[in-house]
């Protein structure tokens, strides 16, 4: 659109995620990889913003407690805000404050322990339908010196590498850099830096203070990401064309492809009960017709069906005593992780191969050792 058009790319709907909030079955410290996309932040961000025992930190829909548990040096307070009910926290510390409910500064205020020195908010500030009026709140629990770190996935990685599987109920809004300064600056915050990192087939993290000044002038990471989005053309409308032109031709060929190897295998193991592994699921047209079950290992999901699609969640533990010849990798971002999982599970020279959607569809044969 034209130079002054806020370029944020969102759903046509609105959804009420209250009862997904209630409901809520995810925790950051159950799986391996989110410990270790946390754990990169947080040592970023320590390296960027010295702490000491007088400071607060304050994680946004900070789930279960596990990035602030990741901080290394002791702090005065770790404070977490989330919505999520019935998720259990992974701290027991004295300086440890849990507060259940959405994101709102006179929740915070109300604590009287001093402004944060940094806010985190990772993977939930796509979430937001009113994000103007969050980030006005965040602004109002900060001082010249608190760093906010922001990561989500990231708009430009998504369109190139054909991620149709982000686009659910939950994720309102697709951020680029551009549509995410423009929100920022509307309230009086600057992003300092910006990179694109590799977590969930590309995220953004962002830096913000309310001015720059103190912080790393030259912003190279910065400069990058606005490139990136020059030279992919993020966001220009055509951009989003070709993404659902492609999304679209990954859609019938994935079906056509699970569909030949159903005929002549039967019934196909998936693996990875996860939310945008479902999406890739109801996107595609594969419901309990093509799929056997699908594998996890998440207590909470094991013994219920997938949404829409009506395929049994099963123990991996308990199934892949016996592996079968093909299985269709629905979390795909952690490939390298199952590869490690199934190679276990093979006797030597017994092998399998793994159906992997994304970014293009690709076959991987597994051997046991």
């Amino acid at each position: 659109g034209p130079n002054d058009d806020c370029g944020l790319v969102q759903l046509s709907n609105e959804y009420d995620l209250s009862y997904v909030l209630a409901n809520y079955p995810y925790e950051s410290g159950t799986t391996a990889t989110m410990k270790g996309i946390l754990g990169d932040i947080v040592e970023e961000t320590e390296k960027l913003v010295p702490l000491n025992g007088n400071d607060v930190v304050l994680d946004i829909g900070g789930n279960d407690g596990t990035m602030l548990n990741l901080l290394a040096k002791p702090v005065k307070n770790r404070v977490n805000m989330d919505a999520a009910a019935g998720v259990n926290s992974v701290i027991d510390a004295p300086d440890y404050i849990k507060i259940q409910g959405l994101f709102n500064s006179k929740a915070y205020l109300e604590l009287n322990i001093g402004l944060p020195k940094v806010i985190f908010s990772v993977a939930m500030f796509y979430h937001l339908n009113d994000p103007l009026s969050f980030c006005k709140d965040v602004y109002e629990i900060m001082d010249d010196d608190t760093v906010w770190c922001l990561q989500m996935t990231y708009l430009g990685t998504m369109l190139e590498d054909n991620i149709f599987d982000n686009i659910v109920h939950e994720h309102v809004s697709y951020y680029s850099l551009k549509s995410l300064e423009y929100l920022m600056n509307k309230v009086g915050l600057e992003v300092c830096e910006a990179k694109i990192v590799k977590s969930y087939g590309g995220s953004i993290r962002a830096y913000i203070k309310k001015s720059r000044k103190g912080f790393s002038q030259d912003r190279v990471e910065y400069k990058h990401v606005a490139e990136y989005e020059r030279n992919h053309k993020t966001n220009d409308l055509s951009a989003l064309l070709d993404f659902n032109t492609r999304s679209q031709m990954l859609k019938d060929f994935t079906k056509t492809l699970i569909g030949h190897l159903v005929e002549k295998y039967g019934k196909m193991v998936a693996f990875g009960a996860s939310t945008k592994g479902n999406m890739i699921c109801q996107f595609v047209g594969l419901d309990s017709t093509y799929i056997k079950c699908v594998l996890d290992n998440n207590e909470k999901k094991v013994g219920l069906m997938t949404t829409g699609t009506d395929i049994p969640i099963v123990d991996e533990t308990e199934y892949l005593k016996s592996v079968p010849p093909y299985l269709f990798i629905l979390p795909y971002y952690y490939t390298d992780f199952f590869i490690s999982v199934i190679r276990k599970r093979l006797k030597k020279d017994e092998s399998t191969y793994l159906i992997v959607p994304l970014p293009m569809p690709k076959f991987i044969k597994v051997t046991g050792v």
